[in-house]
């Protein structure tokens, strides 16, 4: 389960013992329709993009569906050192401000 993440976050897994990083993604913003793109993104629409070209591959490399990860979320240091922020990235931070 994805859980409460943000679509172009890191994420690590560990699949039969060797650990995996991949990607969360979701449908590409252009080919949803404008409806579509007015609804808050559900965690099932979203999928974790590890590299592999198929689902046999993903299969080989011990991918499992509901398989648990986690998020890479590393905290920064901005230019006023008595500040920390979690990293988000631009597109999250600019989605939370309209």
């Amino acid at each position: 389960m994805v859980g409460a993440c943000h679509v172009g976050s890191k994420s690590k897994g560990t699949y039969k013992k060797r650990r995996s990083y991949g990607v969360i993604g979701s449908k590409a913003p252009h080919v949803l329709s404008i409806e579509e793109r007015k609804n808050v993104l559900e965690t099932d629409q979203m999928f974790v993009d590890i590299g592999a070209s198929s689902k046999e591959e993903a299969e080989s490399f011990g991918v499992r569906v509901g398989d648990p990860i986690a998020t890479i979320c590393p905290f920064e240091v901005l230019l006023n050192p008595k500040l920390l922020w979690l990293v988000i990235g631009i597109t999250e931070l600019a989605a939370t401000l309209h």
